[in-house]
């Protein structure tokens, strides 16, 4: 199994979708997701396991425990941290650019950029995209799966529709532990915090001034 990991065999295939994988247990984790036996009551999203449902839910709580020991940004589960800390060891950098990206598959799609290649075209508009994984979230937005029932607007996931709901029922589920101000999104919440550590991640290549 483990040679296999290299050689990028994956004999177990999903007969519901038709993804690939490389173990039988990683297929009947994937096939709980089908299943819905791990469903998050807060959003709907389904997990492979209940380990990965417990990670799922401090998404909504906040808590972040798994702290990066280069950079101290903190994660909420075991394998965010798993890849983000491939970005600091550059596995995965790109050799155009020098970016260091999180997985093969974040680099594959990071290079995409540099060829401009858009291989994947969407049958109701048009639309190209670098990815297929882009492209079938896209598709759920003209197939009405993440529809809102308040104003109609569809969406490519049910992340995506949470957190767009929530702008008319007024939750805001994510805190700041240092100010207690509250949070529609934790994207916001992340953007926020750096306001107290001071981080400052974008750089202008013209200046050096980072925001």
């Amino acid at each position: 199994m483990h040679i296999e990991s290299h050689a990028g065999e994956k004999w177990y295939s999903c007969s519901q979708c038709e993804k690939r994988f490389l173990s039988t247990g990683a297929l009947c984790g994937h096939r709980n997701i089908h299943r819905g036996k791990y469903k998050c009551t807060e959003c709907g999203r389904c997990c492979g396991s209940n380990q990965d449902l417990v990670e799922h839910r401090r998404i909504h709580s906040g808590e972040k425990l798994y702290s990066c020991g280069e950079c101290e940004k903190r994660f909420s589960s075991r394998i965010a941290i798993y890849y983000h800390t491939n970005i600091h060891s550059g596995k995965y950098k790109c050799t155009e650019c020098g970016k260091c990206c999180q997985s093969s598959r974040h680099l594959a799609r990071h290079r995409q950029t540099h060829s401009g290649d858009k291989l994947y075209l969407c049958g109701e508009c048009e639309k190209r995209f670098s990815s297929r994984v882009a492209l079938n979230y896209h598709t759920n937005i003209h197939s009405g799966k993440y529809k809102c029932t308040e104003c109609g607007k569809c969406w490519q996931s049910m992340r995506h529709l949470a957190r767009h709901s929530r702008s008319h029922s007024g939750e805001k589920p994510f805190e700041c532990t240092v100010c207690s101000i509250r949070f529609t999104s934790s994207q916001l919440l992340v953007i926020h915090s750096r306001i107290h550590s001071g981080e400052k991640p974008y750089l202008c290549g013209e200046c050096e001034k980072r925001f």
